[in-house]
């Protein structure tokens, strides 16, 4: 199965917002390598995020 790409957007609690895009087969993946990506670069904790698929 090849990778899409996710556009992964979300806010930390200090409000530091973050928009990058995940490649992967699937939304379930997508969210675990984003969710993972944004908790290394959060200021705090994540309060809101959102996971959607980018279409070219």
């Amino acid at each position: 199965m090849s990778n899409a790409k996710w556009f992964f957007t979300c806010t930390d609690t200090s409000g530091k917002q973050q928009y990058f895009t995940v490649s992967a087969p699937d939304k379930i993946t997508a969210t675990r390598k984003g969710r993972e990506r944004a908790e290394r670069n959060a200021a705090g904790s994540l309060t809101r995020w959102e996971c959607n698929l980018k279409r070219a």
